[in-house]
């Protein structure tokens, strides 16, 4: 590999920025391949001319963009960029979607308990009292695309919970006969989770796809509250609208 002092070239750019741009740069072009290791860092800090401390910079920065993703005892490499595409109406079989897309999906559940609903859901309703709250992880093709948390307002029994823990909530209600009349959805930018940070293998500050529901059924007494979270470059969704 050629030499390429960028310590000597640099202009107004601070050097891990320099840095950053033309690993980035590499990695666009194909020089860094998908799933193949970097160089490591010491051999980067010699090939550039900076310190090992301006190298790891750039390529935490180039993590937190989610084009590398470091393995531990391994080294860096370049991420594969494969996004989970879905609706944009959340109400559909995603698992469906990832199917339709060639896409493996499977859900794993986290947890089952009872809670009050938290401050970031109470735009959709006063709930003063613990509700039953499921959380899993959605997986596609192995890769964690979503962290859902999802509060249920009415107890339908022991099978009803049995398949809202291992089903999408369209499916579990599908299972039981039962429609969903309205929709509500806030879509945002956020920062991830603790949860979504340890579920999906993000660190601290890295951008998710959030998407707070609301779905009022047929059944009275039930509805569900709840949000997901997506990591960025996971996923993306889409919309069709007729004029």
């Amino acid at each position: 590999m050629s030499k390429n002092n960028i310590a000597s070239q640099s202009g107004t750019k601070p050097l891990h920025a320099e840095i950053r741009a033309e690993i980035s740069r590499r990695i666009d072009a194909s020089h860094y391949k998908q799933n193949e290791p970097l160089p490591s860092a010491a051999m980067l800090s010699e090939e550039f001319g900076v310190s090992m401390i301006t190298v790891k910079r750039a390529l935490k920065d180039l993590q937190n963009e989610g084009l590398l993703t470091a393995r531990a005892g391994l080294g860096t490499f370049v991420k594969r960029r494969r996004r989970f595409v879905r609706d944009y109406n959340v109400s559909l079989n995603s698992m469906g979607d990832a199917q339709r897309l060639g896409f493996k999906p499977r859900i794993e559940l986290v947890s089952v308990t009872y809670e009050k609903v938290g401050q970031e859901l109470e735009s959709f309703g006063d709930q003063s009292e613990p509700l039953l709250c499921v959380r899993k992880v959605i997986y596609a093709d192995d890769v964690p695309v979503m962290f859902d948390t999802t509060f249920v307002t009415a107890d339908l029994g022991d099978d009803f919970h049995k398949s809202i823990e291992h089903h999408l909530i369209y499916d579990a209600l599908k299972q039981q006969g039962i429609q969903i009349l309205k929709t509500d959805l806030t879509i945002d930018a956020t920062p991830a989770s603790v949860e979504t940070q340890t579920h999906c293998k993000v660190p601290n500050g890295y951008p998710c796809l959030s998407r707070r529901y609301h779905y009022q059924t047929d059944k009275p007494g039930l509805e569900f509250f709840g949000y997901v979270e997506s990591p960025f470059d996971r996923l993306s969704c889409t919309v069709s609208m007729s004029s």
